[in-house]
């Protein structure tokens, strides 16, 4: 198998291309990642531990992948591995989903994965037509994972206000992605018409 580092003992030169192409395909699969991994965790902490142990384990395995393969369905299966790990680790939490839901969850992370990275580009350019106050109460809360209560401290605002704008900000930005993708393509979600 020829694959990253397909040789031990390999030079410097062939280690950072290995790492250049790793954190290539970082870059295009992370968001169909994230979206199954947070999708079975159901929580952002949670969901960014198991991602970094997808990405430690990829990194590790990297000199058994086979680079004339597709690279997605191989950090899938990793991820895979990780929310089982995961979910065997949370023990008998009724909360935490079954082997039977993480499998659906994966297949339809795979399945949509393509409508996946065209929402994220559209969600970019929507974001940037929110305003200054929305942006920064959006990151507070979900680059941050700050509390609502938190970012209405920070913000000297109540409660109800932060919340009501989350609100406002959710449906401008689906409304935005929805329209971009009704432009683009003819259709707001796959296979559905409007």
């Amino acid at each position: 198998m020829l694959g990253f580092g397909a040789k031990r003992g390999y030079s410097v030169d062939m280690e950072r291309n290995d790492t250049e192409r790793l954190l290539k395909h970082f870059v295009e699969e992370d968001a169909v990642l994230r979206a199954y991994v947070y999708a079975s965790t159901r929580s952002p902490s949670d969901a960014d531990d198991v991602l970094q142990d997808v990405w430690k384990t990829l990194t590790v395995k990297l000199d058994q992948y086979d680079d004339s393969r597709p690279f997605r369905p191989w950090a899938m299966g990793v991820a895979r591995m990780q929310v089982r790990k995961w979910r065997q680790e949370k023990g008998r939490n009724r909360e935490v989903p079954s082997g039977e839901v993480l499998d659906l969850l994966a297949a339809t992370a795979e399945e949509h994965a393509d409508e996946i990275d065209v929402r994220l580009s559209f969600l970019e350019a929507c974001l940037g037509k929110l305003t200054i106050t929305c942006r920064n109460i959006m990151e507070m809360k979900y680059l941050h994972g700050l509390q609502i209560a938190d970012i209405a401290t920070r913000m000297s605002r109540n409660v109800a206000a932060i919340e009501m704008t989350l609100v406002r900000a959710r449906r401008a930005l689906r409304e935005c992605i929805d329209r971009r993708m009704q432009e683009e393509f003819g259709t707001v979600r796959q296979g559905v018409q409007r």
